[in-house]
């Protein structure tokens, strides 16, 4: 399920980022809903770890794509 709405708030981005990543806190900003359950402790700690990885991938990539490394051959016999 996806959610998309923008808004500007008024606080540091630290300040948003971690009320946003209390779903607690969050869910209360949610019309309609009645309750939250943390099914899995662990659920949202491996979903942050996959985000700052895929992050990391794709910040990669990007810098892949505007370099070119070029490595010279050593001459034969010699050991890399």
């Amino acid at each position: 399920m996806k959610f998309e709405h923008k808004v500007t708030v008024d606080a540091p981005v630290a300040t948003v980022r971690a009320f946003l990543d209390d779903f607690r806190k969050a869910s209360a900003c949610v019309p309609g809903l009645e309750s939250v359950e943390e099914i899995e402790p662990d659920v949202k700690t491996a979903w942050l770890g996959e985000q700052k990885a895929a992050a990391w991938k794709k910040a990669y990539d990007a810098m892949r794509a505007k370099y070119i490394v070029l490595l010279p051959i050593p001459p034969d016999g010699a050991k890399p």
